[in-house]
């Protein structure tokens, strides 16, 4: 149904109206110079433009803009520490030319490969966006945020090298990946030792996390353990912040190896038989004891 919003329009018009001061601050963002007289940037600065043609605001585009430079900063960066390694191993004289060709070869299926990604992605992330449940949310909605967070991970990788460390990584995207799979979860954010998982309703975010933590305990030679909160966030740039998000890493944090606990805001949306030993445990950046309870394993 939502194949034919997906076709290509016609080019947008060469100059468009723009204040100064908004394609400074846009191009900023994405990191190239307005003034450049590359052609690549140019082209960035026209798209730029073009968003503002298709009524997006300013704020709007800021925060996109934001987002397309964090995620295509971060595969640009795995690209090119791939076609590092292949041109240390290449005499001085053959790297220029290796690096012409790489540009070539690295951009043309890349290019078309986001460009057949990004219509099933956002068709998949409009889904949910487009709901009546989700369209009648304030501006901050409330999630249940939950951290799958590894213990003694700082052990594990002074221990293990590269290859451990690349394990792990490894280890932790499956865990966030199969634990939303079939459920109405999102994994938001991805840290050094854990994942973020995020979602509506408090039973499908509890039982993602112990999917995680069922996944690292089998894919690695260390314990789990997670923490969930409840409360409003703020969306920013394709990311989640607020203070529900730190309270789920530091409830994180008091659960033994293995538990999984929650604040009693969550605890309370649950089924008294997945409920628990209830703490009060002390936490830092809060003046009282924050009331948690243990969760149980379906």
């Amino acid at each position: 149904m939502l194949d034919r919003h997906f076709a290509r329009g016609e080019a947008a018009p060469e100059e468009l109206p723009m204040p100064v001061e908004d394609l400074a601050r846009l191009s900023w963002l994405l990191g190239i110079d307005p003034s450049s007289p590359d052609a690549r940037d140019r082209r960035l600065v026209d798209a730029v433009q073009a968003g503002l043609s298709v009524q997006l605001s300013r704020e709007t585009l800021a925060a996109t803009a934001q987002a397309y430079a964090r995620g295509l900063g971060r595969i640009v960066a795995a690209e090119a520490d791939n076609v590092r390694r292949l041109v240390a191993e290449l005499p001085r004289a053959e790297r220029a030319p290796f690096v012409d060709e790489a540009l070539t070869t690295i951009l043309e299926p890349a290019e078309a490969f986001l460009g057949a990604l990004h219509p099933v992605l956002l068709r998949d992330a409009l889904r949910d966006a487009l709901t009546a449940e989700s369209l009648a949310e304030p501006v901050g909605p409330r999630r249940v945020v939950g951290l799958v967070d590894l213990c003694s991970s700082t052990d594990y990788l002074r221990r293990v090298g590269r290859d451990g460390t690349h394990r792990m990584v490894d280890a932790l995207y499956e865990a966030g990946t199969a634990a939303t799979a079939e459920r109405s979860v999102w994994a938001v954010k991805y840290m050094g030792d854990g994942v973020f998982v995020m979602g509506r309703d408090a039973d499908e975010v509890v039982a993602a996390c112990f999917h995680a933590l069922e996944v690292l305990e089998q894919e690695l030679p260390m314990a789990a353990r997670a923490g969930l909160a409840d409360g409003p966030v703020v969306r920013r740039a394709g990311d989640y912040f607020g203070l529900v998000v730190n309270l789920s890493e530091r409830v994180a944090a008091a659960a033994d190896p293995g538990l999984v606990l929650a604040t009693q805001e969550v605890a309370a949306q649950l089924s008294p038989s997945a409920v628990g030993e209830r703490r009060l445990v002390e936490m830092r950046g809060f003046d009282r004891p924050v009331s948690v309870a243990v969760l149980k394993r379906g």
